[in-house]
């Protein structure tokens, strides 16, 4: 699993986000390559498609989408079972990733079984699954 965290520096709940992060990660027992993204520029937080510090992408997408993001450098709000906060909490986070695991582990699984490649072949979807 592949996970980045763009961040702002003058955000100031970029640390707590990245310490709840780190607690959501071993709770579930993943092991992710992190890379951390420090945008500082409104240019790059456009190229970026940076909606707001912090953000956490897995795979690439926003664990927590905005229904109209805009992008540039500001801080972001999350609703947590505390209330409003600037960082979602760990419990959030492992909400949030929990079925992303199940959906990978099934894909994996699913592949490593098939008798007609290997992973990645591409050929073939879940729907051609023989019978």
């Amino acid at each position: 699993m592949r996970i980045e965290f763009l961040f702002h520096p003058d955000c100031p709940a970029w640390c707590e986000a990245l310490r709840e992060l780190s607690a959501a990660l071993r709770e579930l027992g993943i092991d992710a390559e992190l890379r951390l993204v420090e945008v500082r520029e409104e240019e790059e937080a456009r190229k970026l498609r940076f909606p707001g510090s912090p953000t956490l992408r897995i795979e690439g997408d926003d664990l927590f989408p905005m229904p109209v993001p805009r992008f540039g450098l500001t801080c972001r709000v999350y609703l947590t079972e505390d209330g409003p906060k600037g960082y979602p909490t760990r419990r959030l986070i492992v909400e949030a990733l929990r079925p992303r695991l199940s959906r990978e582990e099934e894909t994996d699984g699913f592949l490593d079984r098939t008798p007609w490649g290997t992973r990645g072949n591409g050929d073939r979807g879940r729907g051609d699954r023989p019978s």
